[in-house]
């Protein structure tokens, strides 16, 4: 994992190399060391693009053929590694967005597809905003099934979350969200066992989301969405 070979970094004086190339080796290295930082910290405002732009500022002042020592050269090698892992968050932001942007634009459609009598137009509204609602929530517990114990508890230090936060829902524990959904505004229950297959609604569901974030992991890969992935992608999406 790229970030924790940082931690192997030589911290020798970088000897070999001319000024120009000690000094923009030395400042890639202090910025990959604090990117390295930012990706562990629990923060919803992580600048990427002014990481990667300024990451690859570094990497473009160091000569080209410049002689570089070994720790130099182990130093620019990381850089480029978390810068192309920087982009490669970037990508897989804007995948995040796009899949979670799809649950709210099928929700109309999911709906329909497992209803059994036309409803109230009231409680197909309320349908459509708790299909949205518990697909959201569903995909939070699947990016939080790739966070790491220590990831974890930083998350709930930082923004008091109570609730575990890990474990994948069954179709049945999405069941259950739909009926709490239903019974705290006033419906009953055997109205929404009338209009709706609520179970195949659930399992459907379910599965989206998972495709959803399967989508997003497939843009990191499987050692950098261990590594920091999914817990950039929660603390995104997930965190008030």
């Amino acid at each position: 994992m790229a970030v924790a070979l940082l931690t192997l970094f030589v911290t020798v004086p970088l000897s070999g190399c001319g000024p120009a190339a000690r000094e923009s080796a030395n400042a890639a290295k202090t910025s990959t060391d604090d990117i390295a930082r930012l990706l562990g910290q629990p923060t919803r405002h992580l600048d990427l693009e002014t990481r990667i732009s300024e990451l690859d500022d570094h990497l473009r002042q160091v000569p080209t053929g410049a002689p570089l020592s070994t720790a130099a050269q182990v130093d620019l090698d990381a850089a480029v590694r978390i810068s192309a892992e920087l982009k490669r968050l970037r990508v897989a932001w804007t995948e995040s967005d796009r899949v979670l942007a799809e649950i709210v634009e099928d929700s109309e459609d999911l709906l329909s597809t497992h209803l059994t009598v036309v409803p109230r137009p009231d409680f197909r509204a309320h349908m459509e905003d708790q299909i949205q609602q518990v697909g959201k929530e569903i995909v939070c517990t699947v990016f939080a099934e790739g966070m790491t114990a220590a990831q974890e508890e930083s998350v709930r230090h930082q923004y008091a979350v109570t609730e575990s936060v890990l474990g994948q829902p069954a179709p049945e524990d999405v069941v259950t969200m739909f009926r709490a959904s239903v019974t705290d505004v006033g419906y009953q229950l055997e109205e929404v066992d009338e209009a709706l297959d609520l179970y195949g609604l659930s399992s459907e569901l379910l599965t989206q989301a998972i495709d959803s974030v399967g989508k997003v992991e497939d843009v990191m890969g499987a050692a950098e969405w261990g590594n920091h992935g999914a817990f950039q992608m929660y603390l995104r999406h997930c965190v008030l």
